[in-house]
């Protein structure tokens, strides 16, 4: 590669990198302006909005408070101490997403669920209903509205009835009964030495799932296999998912 085009990319990226970082700069000026106008600090040092749950300082441009989970060997004690220090329901930034909101009461968790669910029902516009769920027909990414009653109703009656799961029953209990005996007899044959159960568990799911098409377990290893990868796609396809709603809202 000649010099001058070698300069020519170096200073073509250098540009691209630099607006990109002008931009985070920009939109994080903006959301400090929005929290100084309506927010105010409480006495545990958490920003305090008047319509929202107190969220922790110190989050970083663009990777919000990752590094407080990254720095802890255990995030979940690290959301046990938040919540602890700022209560039952505190916001949390992670990447350039959207706030989460953090639960960690039975009471906050209900009222969520029952007083609050037309609130919490919604899904926000991204790239990943849109480009990956038929523009947002699928359940999980559906928002709000008609559309979503009438799934929901058709979800309720015909997939999670009591009458649906209990034709499933017999053949669940079989599929536990089968795989606790195996997890049971390989315990014994490896004497003491670590189980990797994920493909364990990934293949309880593939049988149950085959079990509610066909009412039968499997006995074919080969359908099996595929079935197995076909799971380990989809579990990259709900990677890709949240790859795309962290890249799609930068502000």
């Amino acid at each position: 590669m000649e010099p001058y085009i070698l300069l020519l990319v170096q200073a073509i990226a250098t540009a691209v990198l630099v607006t990109f970082m002008l931009h985070q700069l920009w939109c994080l000026r903006r959301k400090v302006r929005k929290i100084t106008k309506s927010s105010s600090f409480n006495g545990k040092g958490a920003v305090v909005n008047k319509n929202n749950a107190p969220e922790p300082p110190g989050a970083w441009p663009i990777i919000g408070h990752l590094p407080l989970l990254v720095s802890a060997k255990q995030p979940h004690r690290a959301f046990a101490a938040l919540a602890e220090k700022y209560g039952p329901a505190f916001m949390v930034r992670m990447g350039m997403s959207s706030p989460m909101l953090i639960v960690s009461s039975r009471e906050v968790a209900k009222e969520c669920y029952t007083a609050k669910d037309h609130v919490f029902a919604t899904r926000l516009s991204q790239a990943a209903g849109k480009l990956m769920a038929y523009d947002h027909s699928v359940m999980g990414f559906t928002p709000f509205g008609t559309y979503w009653r009438e799934i929901r109703k058709i979800a309720t009656v015909e997939l999670f009835s009591a009458r649906r799961i209990g034709m499933l029953k017999p053949d669940l209990d079989y599929i536990i009964r089968t795989w606790l005996d195996e997890h049971r007899a390989k315990g014994d044959q490896m004497r003491g030495d670590a189980i990797n159960n994920t493909r364990d568990f990934l293949d309880v799911l593939v049988m149950m799932e085959k079990s509610g098409q066909f009412s039968s377990a499997i006995k074919d290893i080969d359908t099996t296999i595929k079935a197995l990868a076909l799971t380990q796609l989809v579990v990259e396809w709900i990677a890709w998912q949240t790859l795309w709603c962290g890249c799609w809202r930068f502000c």
